[in-house]
């Protein structure tokens, strides 16, 4: 069987919010663990790492969502909305497959409707959660301040939560037989 995620890359994205999630699905559950951007060459992160997207956008066009087990979207400083980009996430949510996101890369998911109905969380205060409603990112309901929500196929998380974000798709994945399994990795992975 081939098991794979696919990371979208930009520029600004806070590559440090995906660590957690490339151990746990990449390691643990064997998941090879693709990327992309918008556009072609290397994308420079918030850290000053530089990355070099495994697919171009054209190619990620014609092999369709079909191939992936999930889409993975991280925070940054620079979101930037492009109409297939949005597109696509609708078509992962469409085939009920993961889309997680974290930190700021909610915004993604809100602005391409997938949130609509939903619980789920942001790197963001309640003011500035309004004032994402207002600009037609956000829906007026179903924010909450939780570290870290699944709603169905849907996981996001807060930015500092970049651990318990990993540990929730690792969840999603069925990669823990109990509940105990989950909080010793958790608890391993935070050197507890």
């Amino acid at each position: 069987m081939n098991k794979r995620l696919l990371v979208y890359y930009y520029e600004g994205m806070a590559d440090f919010e995906f660590s957690a999630v490339a151990i746990i699905a990449g390691l643990f559950l064997g998941y090879r663990i693709d990327s992309f951007s918008k556009f072609t060459g290397p994308v420079k992160a918030m850290t000053g790492l530089v990355y070099q997207p495994t697919m171009e956008w054209a190619e990620l066009k014609s092999s369709g969502v079909g191939v992936f087990d999930g889409l993975i979207i991280p925070g940054g400083a620079k979101i930037e909305f492009h109409d297939d980009f949005l597109e696509l996430i609708r078509g992962f949510n469409g085939e009920g497959k993961l889309v997680a996101a974290i930190c700021a890369g909610p915004e993604f998911l809100g602005k391409a409707g997938i949130l609509n109905g939903r619980r789920f969380t942001a790197s963001y205060t309640p003011e500035e959660i309004e004032e994402k409603v207002q600009e037609g990112v956000f829906p007026k309901t179903g924010w909450t301040s939780e570290k870290v929500v699944r709603d169905k196929n849907v996981i996001t998380a807060d930015g500092y939560s970049f651990i318990d974000f990993g540990i929730e798709i690792g969840d999603y994945f069925h990669l823990f037989k109990t509940q105990e399994d989950k909080e010793n990795l958790r608890k391993e992975l935070k050197g507890f």
